[in-house]
């Protein structure tokens, strides 16, 4: 089976309860027929409960049945996906790059179908507000931070992307009251993330996550959440290609939409910065 739901489901089966992965199990193996079923009938041919088929399509992010379906019968209309791949021993190279390709658009096709557009809007216009950010993650997710750092400071915010854990937590301390926190960490259980995500709640800043798809410590206790595709990351592709890749994608998506806000602004601080810059080479 083939498509965006059927990836979702693919790569989150192991975090499903026993029953939701009998539902899953049934979908992936009917693909686009079960579209033609009744809740009950899924539930029967599961051997479960309906109560059971509703809770898993909220656990891969969709508000019900109906939804389900719609995603089914749309996939049976699409090509096969590109897919996700793992690299091997001596494969030439353009086999590589043509993998990394695929791996690439897969991650970036399965990341946009997951993208809440509202939630974007919401937490670029609570941007627009806060006069100080704060940035944290570890690892590959610390390169995203930092992306994410630059980015905004070349539009005129206030931007604080640090690796030390301590002097983050200090600074978040003395936080202007108007202040946001972005804790980032694909998997969602980074300890150091989850500590500065409780130090900013406690000193009042606005907290917001951006992880993998899916239930995690991390998302469970912030004020919005963002989160990208869950793609599988083989041990030869430990480099977390995919995950950075989806993280980079929805920090772009929320750049695009908060320099949209004020696009005559975002030019003139972008041509400033740039000859700034110009002047030092």
């Amino acid at each position: 089976m083939s498509g965006l739901i059927s990836h979702r489901i693919e790569m989150n089966l192991s975090k499903l309860s026993k029953v939701e992965q009998q539902v899953a199990q049934l979908i992936l193996d009917k693909g686009h027929a079960i579209a033609q079923l009744s809740t009950q009938e899924i539930a029967k041919q599961a051997q479960t409960s309906p109560a059971s088929v509703v809770r898993f399509c909220r656990s891969m992010g969709l508000k019900g049945v109906p939804e389900l379906k719609m995603a089914l019968s749309a996939e049976s209309g699409q090509d096969k996906m590109t897919g996700y791949y793992d690299i091997r021993s001596d494969e030439a190279p353009d086999i590589l790059i043509r993998k990394l390709k695929a791996n690439t658009i897969q991650t970036l096709e399965d990341t946009l179908a997951m993208v809440d557009v509202k939630q974007l809007q919401t937490i670029a216009d609570k941007m627009v507000e806060a006069e100080t950010i704060f940035i944290f993650g570890i690892g590959a997710s610390w390169l995203v931070a930092e992306d994410f750092m630059q980015k905004w400071l070349r539009l005129g915010k206030h931007v604080y992307a640090v690796q030390d854990t301590h002097l983050m937590a200090t600074i978040m301390t003395t936080a202007p009251k108007k202040a946001m926190f972005f804790g980032i960490s694909y998997s969602g259980e980074t300890r150091e993330v989850i500590k500065l995500r409780d130090i900013a709640k406690f000193n009042g800043i606005q907290t917001v996550s951006l992880t993998g798809f899916g239930s995690n410590t991390l998302n469970r206790e912030v004020d919005h959440v963002l989160q990208t595709s869950h793609a599988p990351e083989a041990l030869l592709r430990s480099a977390a290609t995919s995950s950075r890749t989806a993280q980079m994608f929805i920090v772009d998506s929320l750049f695009y939409v908060y320099a949209a806000k004020d696009i005559a602004r975002t030019q003139q601080l972008l041509q400033e910065t740039r000859g700034t810059i110009a002047d030092l080479k």
